[in-house]
């Protein structure tokens, strides 16, 4: 604390002290550089995996999106094929009372 107050108020140091300062300092800027080069490496991976997993999901998606689409169209097709059956059923039974009534007819006479 008096180095401080020594040194606020002008007095010189000696160049122990100074070299000691200066050398707290050099270890605390090489320490903060370590850490920094351990945070970049670290946000790199941290980017690596994200794109990762973005590239992972989307796979996903297009997966879900095609088996939807392929369900949906499938559940169209037989919507199609239930109206055609029915109304082939319709028109057979049509067909079948015309018949009947034409045989009655022809019966008749």
């Amino acid at each position: 604390r008096q180095l401080a107050l020594d040194f606020l108020q002008g007095a010189s140091a000696s160049s122990q002290d100074s070299s000691e300062i200066i050398g707290v300092l050099e270890k605390l800027r090489d320490e903060a550089e370590d850490q920094l080069k351990g945070l970049r490496a670290d946000e790199a991976s941290h980017a690596e995996d994200y794109a990762s997993l973005v590239d992972a999901e989307s796979k996903a998606v297009a997966a879900a999106t095609q088996s939807i689409e392929e369900h949906t169209d499938r559940a169209a097709q037989l919507a199609v094929a239930l109206v055609d059956a029915k109304g082939s059923g319709r028109d057979d039974a049509r067909s079948q009372a015309a018949l009947q009534g034409t045989l009655a007819r022809l019966e008749g006479d």
